[in-house]
């Protein structure tokens, strides 16, 4: 007959035992592998202070002891409440600005080092639990991340939402000649001595539905919105206001203190880059202003615009 380990479905064991006591056995081990590996992440040398990082180390405990309960209860079916403190540790990174593709990575690193951990110890006889037991820490890993990435974009987006509206009412009251100091205190934004008034028209993007059947028209759409947001991050970082409504845009670049001479090389770079990350023709014009006279500045350079298109201008600054 075959033995019980060897029953397809059954549960993982590793040199005779359940794997749950067997991982339990090695528990400390399996930790400091993850550690290290996440501490030597992206071919770097190893960082010594992640790797003594106790917030990291509880993290990664944390996640072996979670994965070790579920494999001996016999489901690796996660729920949030048996994982509260993982997603509000994502939820805390989300509101210091860490970057969502750095919490994916290091789950991914710490199970697969995990895993390198647990391999490289078992002997050949163990590979049915091997297999069983890497079925087992796929599934935990898929659940586990689906709730931290859900904790996580839950709290980027209530800060994105207040970050949106605050930016958006500085934008409204430069574009409207209100006092906009209120508003950029309340956007954590620094008015800059001038800004560089931008209007925007972007050419149409070459014909996508013939070749392309199942692209969807508001991806082009997107795509062009934030190339344009990159372009103005890129030179001017965060403090740069736009409003995308494809195909026109207005911004708002700050310029750097003292900066003098004509914006037309600014321009020109912006126009240029902004061309080649479209694919598609992009008319602009721009005008200095210190930002209460942003107003004037933005119905001048939207004239300018319109006067280069309705005479056939080229496209470009």
């Amino acid at each position: 007959m075959t033995s019980p380990e060897h029953v397809p479905g059954g549960r993982p064991v590793l040199e005779g035992r359940p794997a749950a006591a067997w991982l339990r056995a090695h528990r400390d081990d399996l930790i400091a592998c993850a550690l290290d590996a996440l501490a030597e992440q992206e071919g770097q040398a190893p960082d010594p202070l992640r790797r003594r990082n106790p917030e990291l180390r509880w993290i990664v405990a944390y996640n072996v002891d979670a994965l070790i309960s579920a494999i001996d209860r016999g489901s690796t079916r996660v729920e949030e409440d048996d994982v509260a403190d993982l997603v509000a540790s994502a939820a805390r990174r989300a509101g210091e600005g860490d970057p969502i593709k750095h919490l994916l990575r290091d789950y991914q690193i710490g199970m697969d080092a995990l895993w390198q951990a647990v391999a490289r110890r078992c002997l050949p006889a163990d590979h049915i639990g091997l297999i069983r037991l890497t079925s087992a820490m796929h599934t935990y890993l898929l659940q586990v991340t689906t709730l931290v990435v859900r904790g996580f974009q839950h709290e980027a987006a209530r800060i994105r939402t207040g970050e949106r509206d605050a930016r958006y009412a500085l934008y409204s009251a430069l574009l409207t000649g209100e006092r906009p100091d209120t508003a950029a205190r309340l956007a954590g934004i620094t008015l800059p001595e001038r800004y560089l008034v931008l209007s925007l028209r972007l050419g149409s993007a070459p014909p996508t539905g013939a070749t392309d059947p199942g692209r969807a028209p508001e991806i082009t759409r997107h795509r062009r919105a934030n190339a344009i947001r990159r372009v103005l991050a890129d030179h001017a970082g965060e403090d740069a206001l736009a409003l995308v409504q494809d195909p026109a845009a207005t911004a708002l670049v700050p310029l750097a203190p003292g900066s003098g001479g004509s914006p037309k090389p600014l321009l020109c770079e912006l126009t240029d880059r902004l061309t080649t990350l479209i694919a598609a023709p992009v008319h602009a014009a721009a005008v200095e202003a210190a930002p209460d006279a942003v107003p004037d500045a933005r119905a001048q350079s939207e004239e300018i615009l319109q006067i280069a298109l309705a005479t056939g201008q080229p496209p470009g600054a």
